[in-house]
């Protein structure tokens, strides 16, 4: 793997050697790193399946240039600062909430908002765990670049598209044995009599029945489940072809292929994005494959791809970031979605804990520093935290009532109610398993992970999949 020391791209930055919106910017897990090699690949993600959206396909997620790198890493910190507990203790990356959100989880009191202070330490103990990666961005163009108005335009048909739901029709489950091992199959019926729907209207209810049963009681997980996910799938992929197709006759033909597209149809949010516009959460060139289904280009050497190094060692994520930072140009766009620039204040906030810790003020704990030891012992924090707590009066902030609420609501009501207004058989298989154990069991036996999507085959093995945490 090719490597770029941190200095190398801010120097070229400023030199213009290299255009500050030129490059492209994946990070990951610094555990990666030997699995990567010299090649990134698109796959689905932890983000991907909640934290930060939902995927159908797996892509390779980058930010575009300077603006969209600042972008996504300041996104981090407004989601941290403005989470609740809950949120934070239900995603992949609880291992680096602070002690004391820990200690509320086991007194029974994770239905709060994170403290500024602890949204802070949150952020640096997961960001600092993260590499990232630079590569040389090759973009697509139509014969007609896109305007506002394009855009709009699309957006609108996707609004009102209305079609036949593939979701429709009845669906028979068993399970038998296969070569020694359980096997769930689910075979569909196709009811003749459906009648067209607003599938961005469905798609929002299917995403709410997927998320209240991932949150339901062990019991009540099922097959169910699984054939939501390919069903949502299915749908977002009839929105997807008939999007691009609409935004072809706006455009014209393609006059350049490149490693990225600027046009994506963002599957989370059932919408086409401009990343010139949006470029915090790009990704690379999508293209159907002949069963089908769909792949993201792969980033290798021959697209200029590098690691970021600081002294010949892979950079942390917060050093790059704070590099960058610091040298920005001063028509950067650091924030999106209405987000509060915190990426000095995170800076600032990190640079006082390295000191601390120099001067052993503090020391780490197992799963990192004690923020309760932080503030008695740091001075500096002490008077900090102050200031925390007034740059972040106007993050957007979860509420936790509402997180409280999902997570109560009843299943089989949703259930019902999908039901009659798509024709969704979804509560007779909630209520007429029976024996939902042994069909818990089976899925378990089928493979090793429950993967994000179920294959789309009349004949379907329901898997758990453990993805990393890149997106």
């Amino acid at each position: 793997m090719k490597e770029k020391e941190v200095g190398e791209l801010i120097e070229d930055f400023k030199s213009g050697n290299n255009n500050r919106n030129s490059k492209g910017f994946h990070y990951t897990h610094k555990s990666n790193i030997a699995d990567i090699g010299d090649t990134l690949k698109g796959k689905i993600g932890e983000n991907s399946k909640g934290l930060f959206g939902k995927e159908v396909n797996p892509k390779l997620f980058y930010a575009l240039g300077e603006d969209g790198a600042l972008q996504i890493f300041n996104r981090n910190l407004n989601i941290a600062v403005g989470a609740t507990i809950s949120f934070l203790n239900d995603s992949t990356h609880r291992n680096a909430l602070p002690n004391t959100v820990i200690e509320d989880i086991k007194d029974g009191k994770g239905d709060r908002n994170l403290t500024p202070m602890e949204g802070l330490e949150y952020a640096r103990k997961l960001l600092e765990e993260m590499v990232v990666y630079t590569f040389d961005v090759n973009m697509s163009e139509f014969e007609k670049a896109p305007t506002e108005e394009d855009i709009k335009s699309v957006s609108e048909f996707i609004d009102n598209f209305e079609a036949v739901p593939v979701v429709s029709g009845n669906y028979i489950m068993s399970v038998s044995e296969e070569n020694g091992k359980s096997k769930v199959s689910i075979e569909e019926q196709t009811n003749e009599n459906s009648k067209p729907v607003n599938i961005k209207g469905l798609i929002r209810e299917v995403d709410d029945l997927i998320e209240d049963l991932e949150n339901a009681p062990e019991s009540e997980k099922n097959y169910e489940l699984g054939l939501l996910r390919l069903k949502r799938g299915e749908l977002s992929m009839m929105v997807r072809e008939a999007a691009l197709s609409q935004l072809g006759q706006l455009l014209g033909r393609e006059t350049k292929v490149g490693n990225v597209d600027r046009i994506l149809f963002n599957e989370d949010k059932v919408r086409i994005v401009d990343v010139v516009s949006k470029p915090h959460n790009a990704y690379t060139r999508v293209t159907k494959t002949k069963d089908g289904k769909y792949e993201s280009r792969n980033i290798g050497p021959e697209d200029g791809l590098n690691i970021i190094t600081n002294g010949g060692k892979p950079a942390k994520y917060t050093d790059v970031i704070e590099a960058m930072y610091n040298n920005k140009d001063r028509d950067a766009k650091p924030t999106i979605h209405g987000d509060v620039d915190l990426i000095g204040l995170f800076c600032e906030y990190a640079k006082i804990i390295e000191t601390a810790k120099t001067k052993h003020l503090i020391k780490d704990l197992e799963g990192g520093p004690d923020l309760e030891s932080i503030m008695f012992y740091g001075d500096e924090l002490v008077a900090f935290e102050a200031k925390a707590n007034e740059a972040c009066k106007n993050v957007m902030r979860m509420d936790p009532q509402e997180e409280t609420s999902k997570k109560q609501m009843p299943i089989i009501d949703i259930a019902d109610s999908l039901k009659e207004k798509y024709q969704i058989p979804t509560s007779d298989m909630i209520k007429g398993l029976g024996d939902t154990t042994r069909v818990i069991g089976a899925m378990k036996e089928v493979g090793d992970q429950l993967e994000n999507d179920v294959r789309q085959t009349r004949q379907i093995g329901i898997n758990q999949d453990k993805d990393d945490v890149t997106k």
